[in-house]
Parts: C-alpha cells; structure tokens; sequence
C-alpha cells in the first residue's frame, strides 16, 4: 500500500515537473544532449621524451567518441595506460565538439575539419540552412575535400563544402 502511494506521488510530480510550469524537466530530454554520437575535444597533458632524450611538457589533442564527460576522461586516460612515451598525464580540458562524423583512411596522422553547408526542411516549408562538420584524414586540404566529396556521393540533398581547415586533432579515440 505504502509503495503505491509513493508510485502515484512520483507520478503526481514528474507531471508536474513536465507541464509548463516554473520547475520543468523538459530540456533534459534535449535531444541534442542525449544524441547517441558525441563527440568531444579532449586535451591531456603530460611529460614527453623528445628524440634527443629530454623530458619536455607535451599536449596531446584529441577527438574522443563519448556519452558524457567522465566517459570521455575515462577513454583518454585509458588509452595511454600502456604507453611509455608519455608520463604523468592528465586530461585538463574538455568540450563537445562540433564535429559530426569522422571520415578515416588511416593512411597519415594529419586531420582536417571540413564543414559542409546544404538546405534542409519539410516541403512547402522555407529551406534551413544547416552546417555539419566532418574530421577527415587526410595529406593535405585538397585530398581532405576529395575524400569528403566521396564521402559524401550517395546524398541526395545539393551540398556546398564551404571551409577545410587543418585541425590541431592529432588522433581519434
């Protein structure tokens, strides 16, 4: 009985919290905060041994494909667990990225941050401009905008790409 009526004032109050009121919840169903493809620009610190053999502070740029923060810090640091080439790291910063999809060939260590414009709507609506960003691994801005074009063959919407900027990304975790 006693569960019952804690179920039915459970109940009573996530209404409430969903209707229009001063208290609602409805921004945390964003779907923008829950898409199930994030990703996030981590950048670690940590000591490096250069080629001559001295130790020197390096900062490691990276696109890490998470849920939440604590998952992106988790994949970082796990992923240099094993690594001697890098000491006493530390992620100290994170962000969501932009960036929508990564396009890898796996041929060179440069990426390059493509944005590309096209129209979206429902028809007999006024066309939305809509930007996406792409990280595409590539030698140089060219073959970057080349691999995007294939990349991007089977649309069916006109798309325009508008920029091809080098990355600081060094790699994609």
């Amino acid at each position: 009985m006693i569960i019952l009526g804690l179920t039915a004032a459970l109940l009573f109050l996530v209404l409430l919290a969903l209707s229009k009121g001063r208290h609602s919840v409805a921004p945390f169903f964003n779907r923008k905060l829950y898409d199930m493809k994030a990703y996030f620009e981590a950048k670690a610190k940590g000591l490096a041994m250069s080629d001559n053999g001295l130790i020197k502070p390096a900062t490691e740029h990276l696109l890490v494909d998470a849920m939440t923060f604590t998952e992106c810090e988790a994949k970082v640091l796990k992923h240099y667990e094993g690594n001697d080439s890098i000491k006493e790291l530390a992620m100290f910063a994170a962000s969501r990225s932009k960036i929508e999809e990564c396009v890898m060939y796996g041929d060179t260590d440069q990426f390059w941050k493509v944005r590309v414009d096209y129209e979206a709507g429902e028809e007999g609506e006024k066309p939305k401009n809509v930007a996406m960003y792409l990280l595409v691994n590539a030698n140089d801005d060219h073959e970057a905008g080349e691999r995007t074009r294939e990349h991007l063959k089977e649309w069916l919407v006109p798309y325009e790409i508008s920029s091809v900027i080098k990355s600081k990304i060094g790699e994609v975790v």
